[in-house]
């Protein structure tokens, strides 16, 4: 969907989103831990950004009082996440404030300075700000939904913009009811299966439910430390990285990096994600583990959740993007939400026909995983288009999902706070593997899989649409 059939008002649902996830504070703690300024002039520049930051928050609560008198008001839920979000920052120690201790260049004469200057800025203007946006979002209690009415189709306008923000995250022409029942059939029909037929190898029963709460009970298949979870991420990143030759021509240049999710970010921040690497090669692209609370991370999603963020998942696909040299500036960065997220979904069963899963219970969390993907195209659409309360969406994902019952909560509300975004995952591995299954039945032993996935990958991101006519090229070349 080109991008001017979006108007304001779908613009606003996102950009205006009081949300722990895509909100402006979040986002921008996000972007700041990655910076660094490699020079006095990019220092300078740095400094006077963030001079800015009471403007943005100041402008970002004008906007969410905006939408909330237009009726479009924030889920009650999303809105006490984003508090807490606030509050871990606010309560961190200005040593670990990533406004405070920004990395500048080491040989420049200035460096202290400005070090300074950064540590003034933030206790005297930007934690203040950060306060004061705080009692807007507080106030913002008083209007937001409650749990009975979270979806688009109980504010103004509602149906309207729930299509668009189909067409705009899958760039393919579904409606809600479609996708709705593609949920329903793959969560209760083959990923069903696959638990059973897995799981009685790997727990010694076909029972589902009795599967489902091992896996989100079941203490032997947790992690005891924060270096066991970084530890072990770092294996599957290096295993997976050596085992890509086989699979791909077109492979990044740098490697992936491991790092831990900030403190303040990780109460709230997902078990894991993905940041590309900076454009000047200073930064590699970095997997993200959220090591909080170690005991109720659980180690058998471990590995397909870093094929999936790593390799050969959004580390092959945005870091290479990043180095391409074949197409303008804004492609290689650009994130099309459905192209993106099915890639990293599709790498997580790509994972298992290239061998890396270690055993049947990493194989039970790429099931996990997918049943996961499948239950957010029944959970989004019900929501949004058919009138979904939140318990209703809640009591799914645990009758068919793996998730433990915080995870159910948070992912719950951010399909509630972020309409559209969840459908992109499967809607992107299912055309994916599509256009996979037409191009090897079209040219039989012809067909090279590495050929396949540089065709994929080898042009940055685009919309579904544009990979079909793209893939359909490469199938007539060959």
């Amino acid at each position: 969907m080109a991008a001017d059939t979006i108007t304001t008002i779908e613009t606003k649902v996102l950009i205006g989103a009081c949300d722990p996830l895509i909100g402006p504070l979040s986002g921008l703690l996000n972007f700041v831990s990655q910076t660094r300024a490699q020079d006095s002039t990019q220092a300078n520049a740095l400094y006077a950004r963030y001079q800015q930051v009471p403007r943005l928050l100041a402008e970002a609560m004008a906007l969410h009082q905006d939408e909330a008198d237009a009726g479009r008001t924030p889920i009650a839920a999303n809105v006490q996440r984003v508090i807490s979000v606030i509050d871990d920052y606010l309560g961190s120690p200005l040593e670990s404030d990533p406004f405070a201790n920004m990395a500048g260049p080491e040989d420049w004469d200035g460096l202290a300075g400005w070090q300074e200057r950064m540590r003034t800025l933030t206790t005297d203007q930007i934690r203040p700000a950060v306060a004061t946006y705080r009692e807007g979002v507080v106030g913002l209690l008083a209007v937001a939904r409650d749990e009975d009415h979270s979806g688009l189709c109980h504010i103004t306008g509602g149906d309207e913009i729930y299509e668009k923000m189909i067409a705009l995250f899958t760039t393919l022409p579904y409606s809600a009811q479609e996708l709705h029942e593609i949920g329903q059939s793959q969560a209760k029909g083959v990923h069903a299966d696959e638990f059973r037929h897995i799981g009685e190898r790997a727990l010694g029963t076909a029972d589902l439910a009795e599967i489902l709460d091992r896996l989100r009970n079941d203490p032997s298949l947790r992690y005891q430390t924060a270096e066991e979870i970084v530890e072990h991420a770092r294996e599957v990143v290096e295993r997976s990285w050596e085992a890509a030759a086989n699979w791909f021509n077109l492979r990044p240049i740098g490697t992936c990096a491991v790092v831990e999710v900030p403190p303040y970010l990780a109460k709230n921040a997902p078990p894991a994600y993905y940041f590309p690497p900076a454009t000047d090669g200073s930064r590699p692209g970095t997997y993200f583990i959220n090591t909080h609370d170690p005991a109720k991370r659980v180690r058998y999603a471990a590995e397909a959740v870093a094929f999936h963020e790593a390799n050969p998942g959004h580390h092959f696909q945005l870091t290479l993007a990043s180095e391409l040299k074949n197409i303008p500036e804004f492609r290689k960065h650009s994130l099309a939400t459905a192209y993106v997220e099915g890639w990293g979904l599709y790498a997580e069963r790509l994972a298992d026909e290239m061998n890396l899963y270690t055993g049947d219970t990493d194989l039970l969390g790429m099931v996990s995983a997918d049943a996961w993907r499948a239950g957010r195209l029944v959970v989004d659409t019900g929501v949004h288009a058919l009138g979904w309360n939140r318990r209703q969406s809640v009591e799914f994902l645990q009758k068919w999902t793996a998730l433990d019952q915080p995870s159910i909560e948070t992912e719950v509300d951010r399909y509630i706070g972020v309409p559209g975004q969840a459908l992109a995952y499967k809607v992107g591995q299912m055309e994916i593997f599509r256009l996979r299954t037409e191009a090897q039945a079209a040219l039989g032993p012809r067909f090279d899989i590495r050929g396949f996935h540089d065709t994929v990958l080898g042009s940055g991101p685009m919309t579904l649409a544009m990979l079909g006519n793209l893939v359909a090229a490469w199938v007539k070349a060959t």
